[in-house]
């Protein structure tokens, strides 16, 4: 899963993994009790045992699936915006959720390019606010050179990425901070 991260259709395909998880961890945990059942004939064995914690997986899969089950990914036509946009060097991740203490947080999109990072979230005012500020505190606690710019309209986001002239992006402890967040 985790070569998937920051990648469009992430979403999506983390709440598959998790349900298809959740019913196979059930099926087997059923499996279990109803086998114990049948050889002891009474609840009351270690396949009972067994069947219960065998689901403590899955109920770190279910919260999890509580979680993200309220956001989607990044719409095809605003990806097919973006898409034309991009230049080769650049770091750029899609689908990204972060979880912080306060929110649990989405980006559409986001570019890193020389010293600058270009956000698009569709989130409210106050979560980009705060979104915007958790970055550049975290950024420079950690001494990273990076500015951090965020847009909550797909031309603004799109216009700004077009005139970018940086060519690439090499700051490994920015790159690493930034997918160190992701869920």
């Amino acid at each position: 899963m985790d070569r998937y991260k920051g990648k469009k259709g992430y979403i999506s395909l983390l709440k598959r993994y998790d349900m298809i998880f959740i019913l196979i961890s059930a099926i087997i945990a059923v499996g279990v009790f109803l086998t114990g059942l049948n050889i002891w004939k009474t609840k009351a064995n270690i396949a009972t045992v067994v069947s219960v914690l065998s689901l403590l997986p899955a109920c770190k899969r279910l919260t999890n699936l509580i979680i993200i089950l309220p956001f989607k990914g990044i719409k095809d036509e605003n990806f097919e915006k973006i898409s034309p946009k991009l230049k080769d060097g650049w770091f750029v991740l899609c689908d990204m959720l972060f979880s912080t203490e306060k929110y649990m947080l989405k980006f559409e999109h986001m570019v890193m390019a020389g010293n600058k990072m270009f956000i698009f979230s569709e989130m409210t005012k106050d979560k980009n606010n705060y979104s915007r500020e958790y970055l550049e505190n975290a950024f420079k606690k950690r001494a990273i050179d990076v500015t951090v710019n965020l847009y909550d309209k797909i031309n603004d986001y799109t216009a700004v990425l077009g005139r970018c002239e940086s060519d690439g992006f090499d700051n490994e402890k920015a790159r690493d901070y930034v997918t160190s967040l992701l869920v």
